[in-house]
């Protein structure tokens, strides 16, 4: 009995960090300027935010956010947990 306590503690706070850490649409903006300004130059980041911003929807699923950003006929997909960003595919 102890030690299913202490999985269900585990697990709580895992969701309860997850939750608070979830990060947001400002966040991702931020990240894929930092992406481009790696691979473009500054000038491309600077230009990049408010255009990934009108691009970008998010979706807010409380303990981790899905974005997808469609670029003409591409659509990018990114997951966002616990601060942190992860490119899922183009289409």
């Amino acid at each position: 009995m102890k030690r299913k306590s202490i999985i269900t503690g585990f697990l709580l706070s895992l969701l309860i960090l997850m939750a608070v850490t979830n990060p947001s649409k400002t966040d991702y903006e931020s990240w894929v300027s930092e992406e481009i300004t790696k691979k473009e130059g500054a000038l491309m980041s600077w230009l990049s935010k408010p255009v990934i911003n009108s691009m970008t929807e998010k979706n807010d699923y409380l303990f981790f956010s899905v974005y997808k950003t469609k670029i003409g006929k591409n659509v990018i997909t990114t997951y966002g947990a616990f601060n942190h960003f992860l490119w899922s595919n183009e289409k």
